[in-house]
């Protein structure tokens, strides 16, 4: 009897042993299984991470490689970051809005597979020697801009943009004029009229065109700063660039402008009033150079604008306009 009670002991502790070894294994399986998971997650997040960064690397090196000029239209590059292949390709397209875009691809994939594809549109600035009105607010339709050939241009005129970077603070430094509180130069500011400006003790002399004159050997164009409204007269001449605080109002007849506007507050707008068609002859509108400003270009009337490369390019080139950087218009992740 007694034997037969060990005997069946002997069976149950045996059957007990038998399932917590199976069970000890079942665990010991499952650990395993779940540390190989973990650690393959580990590995996949690692790696989609690298694809990751190594993309966005590679963007970044390519807005400032195309700041720099770097880029060619249309020619891929392929770059290694940590040691993943990324392909990168810039374009130059035309948006639904007709702006000239870059459009940089990149495009990342590791050894594994995994990828990343990166698309990035930047807006290509537009150099303001090349326009009649640039403006950050809206410009009326009323406005005519003319190239230096008399033909209608409508391509002359960009509104609702990001102005390039200016050296304002730089601009000013050279101004030779400064005028504060409500102003009217009714007297029209034409230096080379003794009968306006007496003397000119800034200048050596005056060049045959009175946009410019002659400081110590070289040809400066004349620099008028106005801290507040401004409103310039018919039948007078206006020469230069006018660096203006507040709002312009250029009356209409034969008010004759050669020279560039700078109108910075961006609460005042630039105004024409009464002006008539643009016409050979009778009441002519003259304004030749362009206008730049920081708010809206409004019109009552009918004023021309007639482009002057000349005077645009030389407005740019002393302040300093930065043409180098691409504002970053849309990222999107493919």
């Amino acid at each position: 009897m007694k034997q037969a009670f060990l005997r069946g002991e002997k069976g149950i502790m045996a059957a007990v042993f038998v399932v917590l070894m199976v069970t000890l294994g079942t665990v010991a399986l499952t650990s395993y299984y779940l540390m190989n998971r973990e650690s393959e997650n580990a590995t996949n997040s690692a790696l989609a991470m690298q694809v990751e960064y190594s993309a966005n690397a590679a963007a970044y090196y390519g807005i400032k490689a195309l700041r720099n000029g770097d880029l060619s239209d249309g020619e891929p590059q392929t770059l290694e970051v940590s040691d993943i292949p990324v392909h990168l390709l810039a374009t130059k397209t035309v948006d639904a809005d007709e702006d000239s875009i870059w459009r940089l691809n990149i495009e990342s994939t590791n050894q594994m597979g995994a990828s990343r594809s990166i698309e990035i549109d930047l807006e290509i600035p537009v150099g303001l020697a090349n326009l009649a009105i640039a403006a950050e607010g809206d410009v009326d339709d009323d406005i005519g801009p003319y190239d230096e050939n008399d033909v209608y241009d409508a391509d002359l005129i960009e509104e609702n943009m990001q102005l390039p970077d200016l050296d304002i603070d730089g601009l000013l430094a050279l101004s030779i004029a400064n005028y504060s509180g409500m102003l009217s130069l009714k007297d029209g500011f034409d230096p080379s009229d003794p009968s306006v400006i007496p003397s000119t003790p800034w200048a050596d002399s005056i060049d045959a065109d009175p946009f410019y004159y002659w400081k110590d050997g070289e040809k400066i164009p004349h620099i008028i700063h106005v801290e507040s409204d401004i409103r310039l007269y018919q039948n007078e001449n206006y020469y230069g660039i006018f660096v203006v605080d507040g709002n312009v109002e250029i009356q209409s007849g034969q008010t004759n402008i050669y020279g560039v506007i700078l109108q910075l507050d961006p609460t005042n707008t630039v105004t024409e009033e009464d002006v008539t068609l643009k016409g050979t002859t009778g009441e002519r509108y003259k304004f030749t150079g362009g206008l730049v400003s920081y708010g809206n270009v409004e019109a009552n009337g009918h004023p021309t604008v007639q482009h002057s490369y000349e005077y645009m390019s030389v407005f740019a080139q002393y302040a300093n306009e930065d043409l180098s950087q691409f504002p970053v218009i849309s990222w999107k992740y493919k």
